[in-house]
């Protein structure tokens, strides 16, 4: 949930998703109403999942669904680090900081992604690749019809 709404929160206050998502904490800072959707949707799906695959089943599946995202997340914060550093601070390149490493780590978490997308598992784990698909698919379709819009606060913001 933590960086979830965070990344969330940031994508709200930056007009790409509804705004109250960019709300926060008066108080504390924190991204409240990102935090509070994010929780109830959990809610939702975990109690929900639970009832479907029984609670067990439901973990194990949520929790394959969780480290196949983690692993495409860390597979491009890779790809951004090698071009942010080649395209934007060339100066600090370090082909062995900013070159080899996110290399090695594309491979190593590509590897491991394709691994367990090859081979899931048992029961409700056959369908977590499939999930993660439809996600992307949703995922790039949004990019599309967000397109002009994110090119413009991308650019904003550089």
């Amino acid at each position: 949930v933590n960086g979830g709404s965070r990344i969330l929160f940031a994508i709200g206050r930056d007009g790409m998703l509804p705004r109250w998502l960019g709300w926060t904490h008066p108080t504390r800072q924190t991204p409240g109403a990102a935090i509070t959707l994010l929780s109830g949707i959990g809610l939702v799906v975990g109690i929900g999942m639970g009832l479907l695959l029984e609670p067990l089943n439901a973990f194990e599946f949520m929790g394959t669904l969780d480290a196949l995202f983690i692993l495409l997340i860390y597979v491009l914060v890779n790809v951004a680090c090698l071009r942010f550093f080649w395209r934007k601070r060339r100066a600090q390149f370090s082909v062995w900081r900013h070159g080899l490493l996110p290399v090695l780590g594309m491979l190593i978490s590509g590897l491991i992604f394709l691994a367990a997308v090859a081979s899931p598992g048992s029961g409700a784990l056959v369908y977590a690749p499939v999930v993660v698909a439809v996600w992307l698919a949703l995922g790039l379709a949004l990019l599309i019809m967000l397109g002009k819009r994110l090119v413009a606060t991308v650019t904003e913001q550089i």
